[in-house]
Order: structure tokens, then C-alpha cells, then sequence
């Protein structure tokens, strides 16, 4: 059984960012993890995380519709095959591939905020 805050992060903070970034007009952030998450919620974008690839659920891509989506990608193997399973979860519902925001080779988007690396 996962953790309690994985399954708060993944169950209740998804549906409130989109909520959010729809009511605001704004675009949505996709990216793995709490950190990164945060790092872009303080940056004054709105950040769905998913703690980690494993967890992404194909039908939450019906959720992002009519928004302007982006997936911030780590800069490595498991970055690359949560952006493929994000993507083609959003394509078999028909809608657009989300943008896909590629980071420095061996960075995160924490480390890329915060120059660290």
C-alpha cells in the first residue's frame, strides 16, 4: 500500500490544479514528483505532480481538456518514458499531445530553477 502522501498528492492535488488552472485561464505544468511540483507552484504556474511514471492514470488525460498542457520532462530514461506514457494517454483521448518543456542533460526542473548542478 503506498504512503498516505502519495496518495493524497496523486488523488487530491491533480484535480484541485487543473480546477484551478481552468478558472484561471492558465497553462498546466505535468511533472514527477513533489519537489518539482512545488518548485513550479512557487514560480506562480500551476504544477500537477505525479509521484513518479508508475502512477500516471490514463484516464486523468480526460481532465486536461481544453487546457493548455506541458510536461516537464527529467533529462533521463524514466523522464523519457513518463513524457511517452503521458503523451500517448492523451492521444487515445483524442486530444493533443501536451508540449514537452526539455530540460539540461541530467537536471530536473528544480535544479534547473535553482542553477543547482
Amino acid at each position: 500500500m503506498d504512503p498516505p502522501s502519495l496518495n493524497l498528492m496523486t488523488y487530491y492535488l491533480v484535480p484541485l490544479c487543473i480546477a484551478q488552472a481552468r478558472d484561471a485561464g492558465q497553462p498546466v505544468f505535468i511533472v514527477e514528483g513533489l519537489t518539482d511540483t512545488l518548485t513550479i507552484d512557487q514560480s506562480g504556474r500551476f504544477a500537477c505532480g505525479i509521484p513518479g511514471a508508475q502512477r500516471w492514470k490514463p484516464d486523468w488525460a480526460k481532465s486536461f481538456a481544453d487546457l493548455d498542457v506541458y510536461i516537464t520532462r527529467d533529462a533521463d530514461e524514466a523522464g523519457e518514458d513518463f513524457t511517452r506514457k503521458v503523451t500517448q494517454s492523451f492521444v487515445d483521448a483524442g486530444l493533443h499531445a501536451p508540449k514537452v518543456v526539455k530540460l539540461p542533460a541530467g537536471q530536473d526542473v528544480t535544479d534547473f530553477f535553482t542553477g543547482q548542478k
